[in-house]
């Protein structure tokens, strides 16, 4: 597990909107995968930049982990919890189980970067970071939601994250946040599915991270009862939503004429290069991020 160049970034964005690292839990402890002169540039966008030697130190001590990172953000006590020793945890655990109670409750940040991904019992290792944070603390993830197949056992998409952090958790998201890993590196905030009455969805081409953060308001119950998807719950409340539209209009005695004939005519008509032509123009030009539910963001000044 590590904290590449963007994570820290998300990380230092969460530092100075004002979350407090007093007490960090790393679920897996969390190495610097940066290298000198990226970490330098995220420390000087954020003013927390004193020179190149401190960078040096903060890049060698401690072989390279995240705790002088964490300590120079203002933690006082850093655990790092892990299935294993292997990369120095102090914390022994597996996280496909509930966690104990001594750990609930008893840190201002659960610091989430690449594991939940690994972890079968998601539901479980889900409710584990949330349990760990105490009141008014915050959980911070970092987590792959698209074209990283193979990675782990999981792609996460951003309903799941909005159905779980929420009141009825004692959860509340306060900001969440999509890239993709790509020399741009635009960011976009992510509108609830709820809200947008329609799945937020993503089709691209390119390794694509989700950044969620989010506070504990109220110590409650955490998944005393499952979470649903968002459009299911409205359809069977009878709210209307984008899909209940599209199944009236497919329903009505009123449609349209059935355009598929015409597609099948083409498709008889047309050499195969044309469409395979047409379809990759039609997928080029496609927007990715819809601005009906992602809104470019500087990650430098978040609000």
């Amino acid at each position: 597990m590590g904290l590449d160049t963007n994570g820290i970034k998300f990380l230092l964005a969460s530092h100075k909107k004002g979350v407090s690292l007093r007490r960090t839990m790393m679920i897996g402890r969390q190495i610097l995968n940066t290298d000198a002169s990226e970490l330098e540039n995220n420390l000087k966008g954020f003013g927390l930049f004193k020179s190149k030697s401190d960078v040096d130190t903060l890049m060698r001590e401690r072989g390279g982990y995240a705790e002088p990172l964490l300590n120079l953000l203002g933690a006082e006590t850093t655990d790092s919890l892990d299935y294993s020793n292997y990369e120095g945890a102090n914390i022994l655990h597996d996280m496909n189980l509930p966690v104990p109670a001594e750990l609930k409750e008893k840190y201002s940040l659960v610091l989430e970067s690449g594991s939940l991904e690994h972890i079968f019992n998601f539901p479980v290792s889900m409710a584990n970071c949330m349990e760990m944070t105490e009141k008014d603390g915050h959980l911070l993830i970092i987590t792959p939601v698209n074209n990283i197949m193979g990675h782990g056992f999981y792609q996460f998409s951003p309903e799941v994250f909005y159905r779980v952090l929420n009141e009825r958790n004692g959860f509340e998201i306060k900001q969440m946040l999509i890239f993709e890993y790509s020399p741009d590196l635009k960011w976009f905030s992510v509108k609830d599915p709820k809200l947008a009455k329609q799945r937020v969805e993503l089709m691209n081409s390119s390794a694509t991270y989700l950044c969620v953060l989010a506070k504990r308001n109220e110590v409650v119950p955490v998944n005393a009862s499952f979470p649903q998807q968002s459009d299911y719950e409205d359809a069977w409340a009878g709210r209307e939503n984008y899909y209940s539209q599209i199944a009236g209009d497919r329903d009505s005695i009123d449609k349209q004429q059935d355009p598929a004939p015409t597609r099948k005519l083409l498709k008889k008509i047309l050499p195969s290069f044309f469409i395979d032509v047409y379809r990759a123009y039609k997928q080029a030009v496609k927007v990715k991020f819809d601005p009906k539910f992602y809104t470019e963001v500087d990650i430098w000044n978040l609000s």
